[in-house]
């Protein structure tokens, strides 16, 4: 039987997030990621090629997924099971997300995306912060404004008081 226990039952949060990544010129640099700033926060990660298309129908495929970071944790934990014969516990990072819905193109090849509804089953999730490619610029489609408050459940946790009806991936 696999067990996994969290040291002293203490999770910790994190307010800043740095990826490295490599340039087109193979020098190093770093993304950062603030989740006190939702203009900051957002992320990018391979899609599954076999899952279902996270969008309308008729919108094309992409290779990534794209999610706005809410919080950073990390836990000591005791993993108990086959790969962790150590008894000492190891530190585990994780991200919660809010994720994006793929939207159909735009003009001049601009992906868009909105905010999947908060009451649906696919709207959080725990992202493993190796999995993340690269933080992304996502830019607000001003012409069709915010969201409307009769139009989806609100979330204080998810910060979503403030979000527009369509936003862009900046290239």
């Amino acid at each position: 039987m696999e067990r996994i226990v969290i040291k002293d039952d203490c999770i910790f949060e994190h307010t800043e997030i740095h990826f490295n990544y490599t340039t087109y010129d193979v020098r190093r640099k770093a993304d950062i990621i603030r989740t006190t700033l939702p203009e900051r926060a957002n992320i990018m990660v391979l899609a599954d090629p076999d899952a279902p298309n996270p969008g309308p129908e008729d919108a094309p495929r992409s290779n990534y997924l794209y999610a706005r970071v809410v919080k950073a944790y990390h836990a000591h934990v005791y993993c108990n099971g086959v790969g962790f014969p150590s008894s000492s516990p190891v530190r585990f990072d994780f991200l919660w997300v809010r994720w994006y819905e793929l939207g159909r193109e735009a003009s001049y090849s601009l992906r868009a995306l909105r905010f999947n509804p908060v009451l649906g089953s696919s709207t959080f999730d725990f992202v493993d912060p190796s999995d993340v490619l690269r933080a992304v610029h996502i830019i607000p489609t001003f012409r069709y404004g915010r969201r409307r408050d009769h139009e989806m459940a609100r979330s204080a946790i998810a910060g979503d008081e403030e979000d527009w009806m369509q936003y862009y991936v900046g290239q």
